[in-house]
C-alpha cells in the first residue's frame, strides 16, 4: 500500500528494485531516472499512474507504458500559466504537437525544440520535461520562471543547447545538467541561482559556450572546467565566486573569452593568460586579484590592474618617448581637473597611469579618457603615438581643431572624440588611417566638407559625424568604403543629391541622413542595399516620388521620409517590407489612398503618415497589424468611416486620426483598445453619439472629440477614466446634462466642453478636481447657480462659463482662485452685484458676469 518514497533515488548504488505485487498507487517519482546502475526493475501488480521515466523503460516486467511527450508538454503549459502566456496557438488542442506554438517535430513526429522565450512563462518548470528524451534544443529564457532548474533535465540525453537566462530561477545548478554529453551551449546567466558551480559541468566534453554571469554563485571555479577542450566563451562574471584563477582553464586553448569579473577571486593573474594564442577578450575586474597584467592582456579587456613595466632598453627608450607625449596632453587639457587622472606625472609605469594601456613593450595602444572633464586643446604630438589602437575622448570639453598629426596614427582602429567643442574643418589626414574602423566625430562644431580622401578607409565600418555643422555635398567616394556598415550624417547642412554611389555600401545596415538640406530624388538604387536596417532621410528637401524599389529592403526596420517634399502616393510594394518596424512618411505631398498592402506590415509598431493630402478610406486591413503601437493619420484628406477592426489593435497606445474628412458614427469597438493612452478624432464629420464603451480606455490620458457632429449626451462611464488628464468635447451637438461622475477624475487637467448644448446644472462634483487647469463649459444652455464648490480648483488658470442661462449670485468661494486665473463670466442672468472679493481677478467686471462690484461697507451698515 502507500505510494513510491522519491527518496530510493538517493540509493545510487542500487542495481535491483523490485517492487511488484503491493497495491502501490499514485505517480512513480521522476526521480528514479538517477538509477543508472538498475539492470532489474519491477512495478507489475499495483495500481500505479502516470509514466516509467524512459531510461528505465526498456527494463523487464514494468507493467507500464513510456512518458508521453505530449503529458510532459501539458504539464508545462499548467505549470507556467499558459491561458497567459503572449502566445499558445494550439496549446492543448487536438493539432499536432508541431503545430503547437515554439515546439518543433521532426519527420517521425519526435519533439526536437521547444523554443518559449520571451512568451510570460511564469511559475515553476516542471520535471516531467526530463521526459522529452528526443529533445535537442530548450529555450526558456527571458521570462518570469522562478523555481529550481529540474535535476530531471538530466536526462535529455540529445539536448545541445539550453538557455534558461534572464529568468527568476533558484536554488542550486543540479550535477545532473553533467550528463548532457551532447550539450553545445548552456546559458542560464541573469537567475537567482546560488550554491557552488557544479565539477560535473566538466564531463560536457562537446560544450562551447558557458554563460553563468549575474547569479548568486559561491565557491570556487571547478578546475574540471579546464577539461573542456572544445569551450570557446566562458563567462562567469558578477557572482561570489572566491578562490584563484585554476590553472587548469589554460588548457582551454579555443577561449576567445574569458569574463570572471565582479566576483571575489584572490590571487595572482595565471601566467598561461599571457601566452594564451587565441584569447580576445578578458575581464577580471571588481576582484581581489594581486599583481601586474602583461601589457597584452590590458589591451583585451578590463582587469582593473596596472600593466607590468618593460624590461628591455630600447622599450624603456620608447616608453620614455611617449611619457613626454601623455605629460604633454596632461598640460594642453587642464590634467590637474580631470575627474581622475590617478598616477599621471608620477613615477610610475606609464602603464599604470588611468586609462593608458600599454603593450607588453610599454607602448600606448589606448588611451581610454572619456568622460573624464578634459578641457584644452589636442596637441599635435599624440600623432607620435604611433602604436596607438584606441583613442577614446568622447564626453568632454575638448576645443580648437582636430590635428592634421592624427592621420599618423597607421594602427589606429577606433577613433572617438564625439560629443566635445571640437571646432574647424575635418583634417584629410585621417584619410591615411588605412587601419581604421569606427570614426565618432559627431556632436562636435565641426564645420566645412566632408574630405573626399574620407573614401579611403578601406576597413571603416562605422563613419558617425552627426550633430556638425558640415556643408557642401556628400563626396560619391564614400561609396568606395566596401565595409561601412554605418553611415550617420544627420543634422549638418549638407547639400546636393543623394550619391547613386551610396548604392554600392552592400554592407550597410544604417544609412542616416536626416535633418540636412538635401535635394533631388531618392535615388531608387538604394533598393539593392538588401543589408540595410534603418533608412532615415527624413527632415530634407528631398522630391519627387518614393522609389517602389524600397520595398525590396527585406531587412529594413526604420523608414524614416518625413518632413520632405515628395508626392506621388504611397508605393503599395512597401508592404513587403516584412520587418518593417517604424514607417514615418508625414510631412510631405503625398496623395491617394493608403495602400491596403501596409496590412501586411505584420511587425510594424509605429505608422507616421500625417500631415499629407492622403484621401479615400483608412484600410480595414491596418486592423490585422497585431503589433501596432501608434497610428498618425491626422492633417489628411482622408473620409469614410472609421474601420471598426481598429479595436483589434491590442497594443495602440496612439490612435490620431483628427483633422481628415471621416464620417459615420465613432466605433464601439474602440473600447477594446484597453492600452491606448492617446485618441485623437477632433476635427472631422463624426456623427452619432460617444459609443460608452470608451469609458472602458483605462489607460487613456487624452481623448478630443471636438469639432465634429456628434450628438447625445456623454457617457456616464467617462467617470471611470481614471488616467485622463485632457478632455475635449468642444464644438459639438451633445446635449444633456453634465455627468456629476466627472468628479471622481482626479487626474483631469484640462476639460473643454464648450459650444454644446448641454443644459441642468453645473455639478458641484467637478469642485473634486483639484488638478484641473483649464475648464470651458461656456456656450451652452446651463442653468441654475454657479456652485461654490468651483472655488477649491485652486490650480485653475483658465475658466470660462460665458453664453449660458447662468443666474444667481456669483458665490464669493471664487476668490480662492488663483488672482492670475483668467475668467469669462460674460452673457449670463447673474442677479445682484459682484461680490468685492472677487475684484482680485482685476478684470472688467463685464468679463465678471455684472456691472458692478458690491460695496461692503454699504452691506455691513
Amino acid at each position: 500500500m502507500g505510494v513510491i518514497p522519491p527518496d530510493l533515488a538517493e540509493l545510487a548504488n542500487l542495481t535491483v528494485l523490485d517492487l511488484s505485487e503491493n497495491g502501490l498507487a499514485g505517480k512513480v517519482p521522476p526521480e528514479l531516472v538517477k538509477l543508472t546502475n538498475l539492470i532489474m526493475l519491477d512495478f507489475s501488480g499495483n495500481q500505479l499512474t502516470g509514466c516509467i521515466p524512459e531510461n528505465v523503460a526498456e527494463l523487464a516486467e514494468l507493467a507500464q507504458v513510456s512518458c508521453n511527450p505530449r503529458d510532459a508538454l501539458v504539464a508545462l503549459f499548467h505549470s507556467t500559466d499558459g491561458p497567459n502566456w503572449e502566445n499558445n496557438d494550439n496549446w492543448l488542442s487536438d493539432a499536432s504537437i508541431g503545430e503547437w506554438y515554439g515546439v518543433t517535430t521532426n519527420s517521425k513526429g519526435e519533439i526536437v525544440g521547444l523554443s518559449l522565450e520571451n512568451n510570460g512563462l511564469k511559475g515553476r518548470i516542471p520535471p516531467e520535461l526530463g521526459y522529452l528524451r528526443t529533445l535537442k534544443d530548450l529555450e526558456l529564457h527571458e521570462n518570469e520562471l522562478s523555481g529550481q532548474i529540474p535535476p530531471e533535465l538530466g536526462g535529455l540525453s540529445n539536448l545541445y543547447g539550453l538557455a534558461l537566462y534572464s529568468n527568476e530561477l533558484s536554488g542550486q545548478i543540479p550535477p545532473e545538467l553533467g550528463r548532457l554529453s551532447k550539450l553545445e551551449y548552456l546559458y542560464i546567466s541573469e537567475n537567482r541561482l546560488s550554491g557552488p558551480i557544479p565539477p560535473e559541468l566538466g564531463n560536457l566534453s562537446r560544450l562551447g559556450s558557458i554563460s553563468i554571469w549575474g547569479n548568486k554563485l559561491t565557491g570556487e571555479i571547478p578546475a574540471e572546467l579546464g577539461k573542456l577542450s572544445l569551450l570557446e566563451w566562458l563567462d562567469l562574471s558578477q557572482n561570489e565566486l572566491t578562490g584563484e584563477i585554476p590553472a587548469e582553464l589554460g588548457r582551454l586553448i579555443f577561449l576567445t573569452g574569458l569574463y570572471l569579473g565582479s566576483n571575489e577571486l584572490s590571487g595572482e593573474i595565471p601566467a598561461w593568460l599571457s601566452t594564451h594564442l587565441y584569447l580576445e577578450e578578458l575581464e577580471l575586474w571588481g576582484n581581489q586579484l594581486t599583481g601586474c597584467a602583461p601589457g597584452r592582456l590590458n589591451a583585451l579587456g578590463r582587469l582593473d590592474l596596472p600593466t607590468c613595466p618593460p624590461t628591455d632598453a630600447q622599450d624603456l627608450e620608447d616608453v620614455q618617448s611617449s611619457r613626454e607625449v601623455l605629460v604633454e596632453l596632461y598640460h594642453a587639457t587642464d590634467g590637474p581637473n580631470w575627474e581622475n587622472s590617478d598616477n599621471w606625472l608620477s613615477d610610475r609605469f606609464i602603464g599604470q597611469w588611468y586609462g593608458v594601456v600599454t603593450d607588453e613593450q610599454g607602448r600606448v595602444v589606448k588611451l581610454e579618457l572619456a568622460e573624464n572633464k578634459m578641457k584644452g586643446s589636442l596637441p599635435p604630438s599624440l600623432g607620435d603615438l604611433t602604436n596607438l589602437i584606441e583613442l577614446d575622448m568622447q564626453g568632454n570639453w575638448l576645443r580648437g581643431e582636430i590635428p592634421p598629426e592624427l592621420g599618423d596614427l597607421s594602427n589606429l582602429m577606433v577613433l572617438g572624440l564625439w560629443n566635445n567643442q571640437l571646432s574647424g574643418e575635418l583634417p584629410p589626414e585621417i584619410g591615411k588611417l588605412s587601419s581604421l574602423k569606427d570614426l565618432f566625430l559627431d556632436n562636435n562644431l565641426l564645420s566645412g566638407e566632408i574630405p573626399s580622401e574620407f573614401g579611403d578607409l578601406a576597413d571603416l565600418k562605422i563613419l558617425n559625424l552627426q550633430e556638425n555643422g558640415l556643408s557642401g555635398e556628400i563626396p560619391p567616394e564614400l561609396g568606395d568604403l566596401a565595409n561601412l556598415e554605418v553611415l550617420n550624417l544627420q543634422g549638418n547642412w549638407l547639400s546636393g543629391t543623394i550619391p547613386l554611389e551610396l548604392a554600392r555600401l552592400s554592407k550597410l545596415n544604417h544609412l542616416i541622413l536626416w535633418d540636412n538640406d538635401l535635394t533631388g530624388e531618392i535615388p531608387l538604387e538604394l533598393g539593392g542595399l538588401s543589408n540595410l536596417t534603418d533608412l532615415s532621410l527624413s527632415d530634407n528637401k528631398l522630391t519627387g516620388e518614393i522609389p517602389p524599389e524600397l520595398g525590396l529592403l527585406s531587412n529594413l526596420t526604420s523608414l524614416y521620409l518625413g518632413e520632405n517634399l515628395l508626392s506621388g502616393e504611397i508605393p503599395p510594394e512597401l508592404g513587403n517590407l516584412s520587418s518593417l518596424v517604424t514607417l514615418a512618411l508625414w510631412g510631405n505631398e503625398l496623395t491617394g489612398e493608403l495602400p491596403a498592402e501596409l496590412g501586411r506590415l505584420s511587425e510594424l509598431e509605429d505608422m507616421y503618415l500625417s500631415q499629407n493630402q492622403l484621401s479615400g478610406p483608412i484600410p480595414s486591413e491596418l486592423g490585422s497589424l497585431s503589433n501596432l503601437k501608434v497610428i498618425y493619420l491626422w492633417g489628411n484628406m482622408l473620409s469614410g468611416e472609421i474601420p471598426s477592426e481598429l479595436g483589434a489593435l491590442s497594443n495602440l497606445t496612439e490612435l490620431l486620426i483628427s483633422e481628415n474628412r471621416l464620417t459615420g458614427e465613432i466605433p464601439p469597438e474602440l473600447g477594446n483598445l484597453s492600452n491606448l493612452n492617446d485618441l485623437y478624432l477632433w476635427g472631422n464629420l463624426l456623427e452619432g453619439e460617444i459609443p460608452s464603451e470608451l469609458g472602458k480606455l483605462s489607460n487613456l490620458t487624452f481623448m478630443s472629440l471636438s469639432k465634429n457632429g456628434l450628438t447625445g449626451e456623454i457617457p456616464r462611464e467617462f467617470g471611470l477614466l481614471s488616467n485622463l488628464e485632457e478632455l475635449f468635447l468642444n464644438e459639438n451637438r451633445l446635449s444633456g446634462e453634465l455627468p456629476p461622475t466627472f468628479g471622481n477624475l482626479d487626474n483631469l487637467l484640462e476639460l473643454d466642453l464648450s459650444e454644446n448644448q448641454f443644459t441642468g446644472e453645473i455639478p458641484p462634483e467637478l469642485g473634486n478636481l483639484t488638478a484641473l487647469t483649464y475648464l470651458s463649459i461656456s456656450e451652452n444652455q446651463l442653468t441654475g447657480e454657479v456652485p461654490p464648490e468651483l472655488g477649491n480648483l485652486t490650480r485653475l488658470t483658465n475658466l470660462y462659463l460665458y453664453q449660458n442661462n447662468l443666474s444667481g449670485q456669483l458665490p464669493t468661494e471664487l476668490s480662492k482662485l488663483p488672482f492670475s486665473t483668467y475668467v469669462d463670466f460674460s452673457d449670463n442672468r447673474f442677479t445682484g452685484c459682484i461680490p468685492e472679493s472677487l475684484r482680485h481677478f482685476e478684470q472688467p467686471p463685464a468679463e465678471l458676469g455684472g456691472t458692478e462690484f458690491c460695496d461692503d461697507s454699504a452691506s455691513n451698515e
